[in-house]
Parts: C-alpha cells; sequence; structure tokens
C-alpha cells in the first residue's frame, strides 16, 4: 500500500501520558512493617482505565477523519501505517476496538471481524464500529480507495519489481524448456514425473505450473496443459472409485492366484491398485460364504 493510499493518522498520540488506574493494598507484616502491593483490577477499575485511553478530540485531524471519533492513545499494534489499540484484559491481549464493541452490542461470533465504518484503524468510537466478515472489511476498503488493486496495483506500475519466469532467482529451467515439457505432455510421451526428473526440480513444482497456477505468461500451450491436467486428475479419480461387481471381483481374485501383482491387473484393468484390493477381498467374502452355505 503506497502512502498516498493510507489514511492519515492522528499525530503525536503518544506525546500525551493517561495516568491510569493502580489501585494498591497495604498489609501489615508480622514484625510491623506495611507492605503495599498492586490488587488485582475490578470490572469498573478496568473499563475507567479504557475510558482513559479514548481520546475524544485529537490535537490534530486530517481531511479525511470523520466527525466524532475517539481514539486510542495507549498501545498499538506492529508498525506501519494500519495499526489497532491492543491491551491486556484480564489474562488476554484484546484489541481495543473489538472489546468496545463487545462492551456495548454483546460477544462477536466466531470468525466475525469489527470493521470500522470511519476507516480510521484507531478509533473505538461505539458508533463507527460495525461487526460483518471479511469480505464486507475488505470492500469497505475497495469502496474507500485503499487498496491498490487494477492498474493501480504494484506489480503492473512495477513490473520490474516481481520478476517471472526465466528472471525469477528461484526459476529451475528456461521458458523455451517448459514449452518443450508442456509440448511432450499433451503428446501423452511423457507425464508429470519424467518431467520433474528433466527439468531437475519436484514433481509437486511441475504439477502446480500444469494446474495453470504458475508460468502462465507461455500462453496458449500453458492453457492446453492445464486442461489434459484436469482431465487425468479426472480421470485417475475415477479409476479410484471403480468398484468391481461380482463376477469382475472374482475374476480379480483368479487372476491374483496366477502369480499376478496388484500393480499388474491394476494395469491391465485401467484402475488404481486400491479397486483391485477392494475386488479382491470381495471376492474372498464371496467365496466364504459360498463355503459356509454349502456346509450347512
Amino acid at each position: 500500500m503506497s502512502t498516498q493510499d493510507s489514511p492519515k493518522q492522528p499525530e503525536l498520540l503518544h506525546s500525551r501520558r493517561v495516568k491510569l488506574l493502580r489501585p494498591v493494598d497495604v498489609k501489615i507484616r508480622s514484625d510491623g512493617r506495611r507492605h503495599a502491593a498492586l490488587r488485582p483490577l475490578t470490572i469498573a477499575e478496568r473499563w475507567k482505565n479504557f475510558d482513559l485511553r479514548c481520546e475524544q478530540q485529537p490535537r490534530k485531524v486530517g481531511s479525511k477523519f470523520s466527525k466524532g471519533c475517539r481514539f486510542w492513545v495507549g498501545a498499538f499494534t506492529g508498525r506501519g501505517a494500519i495499526r489497532y489499540g491492543i491491551l491486556n484484559w484480564g489474562k488476554k491481549r484484546m484489541l481495543a476496538h473489538r472489546l468496545q464493541y463487545s462492551r456495548r452490542n454483546g460477544s462477536i461470533k466466531k470468525g466475525l471481524v469489527v470493521r470500522h465504518l470511519c476507516h480510521q484503524p484507531r478509533c473505538v468510537e461505539p458508533t463507527h464500529l460495525a461487526v460483518g466478515t471479511h469480505r464486507d472489511n475488505t470492500a469497505d476498503s475497495v469502496k474507500d480507495g485503499r487498496l491498490a488493486s487494477g492498474d493501480r496495483s504494484g506489480s503492473r506500475l512495477h513490473p520490474e519489481s516481481r520478476p517471472r519466469g526465466d528472471k525469477h532467482p528461484f526459476s529451475c529451467a528456461t521458458d523455451s524448456r517448459w514449452k518443450r515439457c508442456f509440448s511432450l505432455y499433451l503428446q501423452g510421451r511423457m507425464n508429470s514425473r519424467e518431467i520433474a526428473a528433466r527439468l531437475g526440480c519436484a514433481q509437486a513444482t511441475v504439477n502446480v505450473c500444469l494446474r495453470g497456477e504458475t508460468r502462465r505468461h507461455l500462453g496458449k500451450i500453458n492453457r492446453k496443459a492445464r486442461d489434459l491436467a484436469k482431465r487425468s486428475n479426472y480421470l485417475n479419480a475415477m479409476r479410484k472409485r471403480r468398484v468391481f461387481d461380482d463376477k469382475g471381483a472374482l475374476q480379480l481374485l483368479r487372476l491374483r492366484n496366477k502369480g499376478m501383482t496388484y500393480a499388474e491387473i491394476a494395469k491391465r484393468h485401467k484402475c488404481s491398485q486400491t479397486a483391485v484390493w477392494n475386488g479382491i477381498k470381495r471376492a474372498k467374502a464371496l467365496m466364504k460364504a459360498a463355503e459356509s452355505k454349502t456346509a450347512r
């Protein structure tokens, strides 16, 4: 996010020191001396400290600020333009705006976020807070113009900052070698494992490329390889789900008794070894049931 897109924040918020309540209990020791110790805060004292850290009128307000904001002057999260107020509440570390919303409107459902309708992350004014999903929060950012998307994105404004293809430092092969491997894959002469061995990379890298998640700049040949990979993945899934009937299961058992391995049977029937194993298991159960029936 550029500095122009980020909203202006109130200046010198940390310059004001807030004097918080720190209740002390005085106890008398056995030797007669007095001993002062901090006692735990009550709920009312916690909320009073919370209100002390909410500034009603910031010292400097930018042009984009909504009227009536109350800015948090306590601790903040991280660094940068987008920073939220944070505090210790009992034994938990909580965000100030979420605590303020739950104070006025009850508990927040799991998976929901508290949005700032005034688009000021440091604001804790209850009327400026609303609950919603992450999609709603992102839509608010787009509406306010704080997300650099489309022609304003960094990848389009500064394409040299994001190297692609051969220019990427972790590229395992050139674009020409990838195109050659794609053409061999489309012809059915190489699979993803053989491509990985040829390029000297992991098979997962090739699969990600075949799914169209990387190397999109190669264009038409990448799209064709992606469509073929989708079809092959679908066929592989259907082969794994193949279920043999009683006749087919008995045929698998006969092949197994002849000495064929599971891999050879699976290759012959164009299915997975798991489907062969399930079919043989079914055939054995059928034969066992037939034997018990004849014994009776």
